[in-house]
């Protein structure tokens, strides 16, 4: 998808274009959907897009939040954060991951093996 405006940068709506969005897009693959049905689009005018962003930036307005970060009440303390784990592995990690690899290997070379038998 382009990246396309919906409000120019004068603040005037966009009303020849619409976003098109097909269902296949929004359903995963095992929903088992007819695939006439995944080919709907769902339409939703660039003039709308503009008018649902107006009515958010004025409700922000409104409430005085515009560029705020959410503030805690009085009282309320954020929780220390721990630290950060290091950027290298632990032994144990790469055990874990190297088992997992090696696992996944051991798939792919069995799903190989009974193609080539059929």
């Amino acid at each position: 998808m382009l990246s396309e405006e919906f409000r120019r940068g004068d603040g005037t709506k966009v009303t020849d274009k619409a976003l098109r969005i097909q269902l296949k897009i929004l359903l995963p693959s095992q929903v088992g959907a007819d695939p006439k049905a995944l080919a709907q689009e769902i339409i939703i005018p660039y003039e709308q897009l503009a008018s649902f962003l107006e009515k958010a930036e004025n409700i922000q307005h409104s409430q005085g939040t515009i560029g705020t970060p959410d503030l805690l009440e009085a009282g309320i303390r954020n929780r220390k954060r721990p630290d950060t784990p290091p950027e290298e592995l632990v032994s144990e990690d790469e055990r874990t991951f190297e088992r997992f690899g090696t696992t996944e290997a051991t798939r792919t070379e069995e799903r190989d093996a009974e193609r080539r038998e059929r």
